[in-house]
Formats: C-alpha cells, sequence, structure tokens
C-alpha cells in the first residue's frame, strides 16, 4: 500500500546534491504531515516539477493497526456488555414482580396442607359423629350427635319402649384423640310418660352415666354404656 504524504510546508532541509549524475537533480528530504522524515529526488531546472505530494510505501502500520485493533475489542466488549444487559432485562422482565413470594406462599400452604393430612390420617374427629344415628336392632333408638366446639359435642339417644313410654339419655362430651372415639360423664337418663289427655311426665332415672360411641372400620357406631351397658349388642348407622 501506498499513502499519499502531503508535504505542504513541512519542508525541514534539503541535505545537498545526489550522485545520480546530474546537476540538475537534488535530494532532499522532506517531513510529512505525519512527522516523519522523507527522501525525495527532484528537478530543481523546473520549479514546476516540484513535488506537492509525496507518495511513501507504509515504513509500519502495526501503531494504528494495534490502535484499529484495541477500538474493535472495545468495541466488541461494549456490545457484549449491552447484550449481557438487555438479557438480563429480559430476563427480568419476564419473571412478574412477586412471584418468588407467591411461590413461597404456594410451598407454605402445600406443607401445611401435607402435615395436616398426615396427621389426620387413620384418625375420625368429631366431624364423623355428629348426625343422626340409627340403631340397627331396634330402629326405634335414635341418636343425634352435634358438633358444640373444637372436639367437643353434645349428644342424646331415644329409645321408645312403647307408644307411652320413652327413654332419653343425654350428655356432652370430647373427642379422644389417641382413643379416636367420643367420650363422655355426667349423662343423664330421663324416663318420659305420655298420658292419653296429651300431658307428659319426664323423670330422672340417674345423672352420673359415663361411656363413649366408636366408629369401626365399618362405618357402624357402637354405643358403650359404662352405667348399665344399655349399648350392648347394638350398633348405630348414619342416616
Amino acid at each position: 500500500m501506498k499513502r499519499k504524504m502531503i508535504a505542504g510546508l513541512l519542508l525541514a532541509a534539503v541535505l545537498g546534491l545526489s550522485a545520480c549524475g546530474t546537476e540538475e537533480l537534488k535530494e532532499v528530504q522532506l517531513f510529512n504531515t505525519q512527522g516523519e522524515r522523507v527522501s525525495v529526488v527532484i528537478d530543481v531546472s523546473n520549479p514546476q516539477e516540484l513535488p506537492t505530494e509525496v507518495e511513501t510505501e507504509d515504513e509500519d502500520l502495526s501503531y494504528d493497526e494495534e490502535e484499529t485493533e484495541e477500538e474493535t475489542e472495545t468495541e466488541t466488549e461494549t456490545e457484549e456488555e449491552t447484550e449481557t444487559e438487555t438479557e438480563t432485562e429480559e430476563i427480568a422482565g419476564a419473571i412478574p414482580a412477586g412471584s418468588n413470594e407467591k411461590e413461597t406462599e404456594k410451598n407454605t400452604e402445600k406443607s401445611t396442607e401435607k402435615s395436616t393430612e398426615k396427621s389426620t390420617e387413620n384418625k375420625t374427629d368429631t366431624s364423623a359423629f355428629t348426625g343422626r344415628w340409627q340403631d340397627d336392632v331396634n330402629p326405634q333408638t335414635v341418636m343425634d350427635i352435634t358438633s358444640t366446639g373444637t372436639n367437643t359435642f353434645h349428644a342424646f339417644i331415644t329409645r321408645a319402649e312403647t307408644e307411652n313410654q320413652t327413654y332419653r339419655w343425654e350428655f356432652d362430651g370430647t373427642y379422644s384423640e389417641a382413643l379416636d372415639r367420643l367420650d363422655y360423664t355426667v349423662c343423664t337418663k330421663m324416663q318420659i310418660l305420655k298420658y292419653t289427655n296429651g300431658t307428659e311426665e319426664t323423670s330422672i332415672v340417674y345423672p352420673d352415666g359415663s361411656g363413649y360411641m366408636q366408629i369401626q372400620s365399618t362405618g357402624k357406631l357402637y354405643w358403650t354404656d359404662n352405667k348399665e351397658n344399655a349399648g350392648a349388642n347394638r350398633e348405630f348407622s348414619k342416616l
């Protein structure tokens, strides 16, 4: 490659005549616009041929090439940083705000549900007991159980012995997680007599009964009466 170097006013010195075989030719050294010294042979007898431009071979472009390479590397690094920032912004924009909090909440809810399922596995709480049950042996015996709070309940059992005579057991109790059953104390047994004139008479048979009720794997409810064994050989089905 050749680079045109403008001589202009950069002429610095004329070093002397050359030994080229003619007195009309002189070798001079000029400084080009890059500050480099350049040797040129000119015909001094013809001023019109004095050069206004000097063509020289590129002696060393390594400096310019190094600068170009450094600039290219800088531009490449800048482009890579810009691409990285853009990717980061795109990723950040693709993730909704608060998504981590939502995921944490979901995981917490799932863990709580699993813990609850494990704690209640193979156990029956009071909700399984509540409702109306009927004696399979004597359909005239009916049991009503209602929940009164956390693991507490109220129950009464009615058994019609005859058209005019009915027995009624009434009590409060608690659900035992360890035994998976409803335990009760202070059960009051009453006798209710109905007269032909439409009146009723209620009397207390005893006020201190106790016992428990338990649901078997068959889904049947069994009543154990500690006072007089009134629930012996009986099983109740939920209506």
